[in-house]
């Protein structure tokens, strides 16, 4: 297994470049991931059904002894998000499927490896991956219902429709995956070890697909989506630390939460938005696909090569007892 560890290591580090690589193929050579684009379902699935697999009762007793930590944390990365792209669509005046795209795209859970970068980054990673499965399970009402009272006015919302495609992917997936590791544990924990090469190799093949699948549409309007993917996604990260800070959140969980906010599913925001909009919807996404793995990284390594003041600590939990 050295040689699957290695490849672990590899794949986390270079997931960025790899990511803008395949992109730049996909842009120029759109044959080479068409092949992606009819099987975007399958490999999200198999995606959540990977991390359905890692979920452990720790991962949700964590509510019950740490409440306020993650039931405010949900609501900030449900409400800066939606709220977040709204406002952005109105100030860049974003026309229509372009501001349901990127709506989607902040209504949409946390990206899946969140986790990964949140380890990298020397947060609370147990949070992040609680964080990661809460948001992920609400989606399907969630997700619908910010569409609905953010871009209703632009198109026309499809709100079960849109659920049922939430729950097809996303949903049945990861409790499959749960069913998997409760009775086949020695099966899951040898997979659990190739699963993020696995899943982190599937995510570039996704964003090659999404690119190919809208290279004809992007056009020079595709500079203005661009700037708005990455100034939602940097108040994602900043709303998301500060909010930690106002609650009383110590430096490793203001990390997790600046991350978990700033960094969306935009596979699941693109796979929506090809099932029940028009094509240019899935331009925001597509492009936070490229951005968000990018700048996350970015981030993750910034505070990962950064210690963690302990007195940042002492004084977030004096203000939380």
């Amino acid at each position: 297994m050295d040689f699957v560890d290695k490849m672990g290591v590899f794949v986390k580090k270079y997931m960025s470049l790899m990511v803008l690589i395949a992109a730049i193929i996909a842009y120029f050579k759109q044959e080479v991931f068409l092949w992606v684009v009819p099987n975007m379902n399958t490999m999200l699935g198999f995606i959540m059904f990977g991390m359905g697999m890692t979920l452990k009762k720790d991962d949700f007793t964590l509510i019950l002894k740490r409440p306020k930590d993650v039931i405010f944390g949900t609501l900030a990365q449900y409400i800066i998000m939606p709220l977040g792209a709204f406002l952005v669509v109105k100030a860049f005046n974003l026309p229509g499927e372009l501001a349901v795209g990127l709506i989607l795209l902040g209504s949409c859970p946390g990206g899946v490896t969140s986790n990964v970068m949140s380890f990298i980054a020397k947060g609370d990673v147990a949070l992040s991956v609680t964080f990661t499965s809460i948001s992920t399970l609400l989606a399907p009402i969630v997700t619908p219902a910010f569409i609905l009272l953010f871009a209703g006015q632009w198109v026309q919302i499809n709100a079960l429709g849109m659920f049922i495609s939430i729950t097809k992917v996303v949903i049945v997936p990861i409790i499959l995956g749960g069913i998997c590791h409760r009775f086949f544990s020695r099966f899951t924990e040898k997979a659990i070890r190739v699963l993020p090469s696995i899943s982190g190799l599937a995510m570039v093949l996704l964003v090659g697909g999404i690119v190919s699948a809208n290279a004809d549409k992007l056009t020079y309007s595709v500079i203005i989506v661009a700037f708005a993917v990455i100034v939602h996604n940097i108040l994602g990260y900043i709303g998301g630390y500060i909010t930690a800070s106002k609650i009383g959140f110590d430096e490793e969980k203001r990390r997790v939460l600046s991350i978990e906010t700033g960094m969306k599913n935009a596979t699941l925001a693109t796979t929506l938005a090809m099932a029940h909009f028009a094509p240019q919807a899935a331009i925001a996404p597509a492009i936070a696909g490229i951005w968000h793995a990018f700048s996350v990284s970015v981030l993750a390594n910034y505070w990962g090569n950064k210690d963690i003041d302990d007195n940042e600590i002492g004084i977030s939990n004096q203000i939380i007892e």
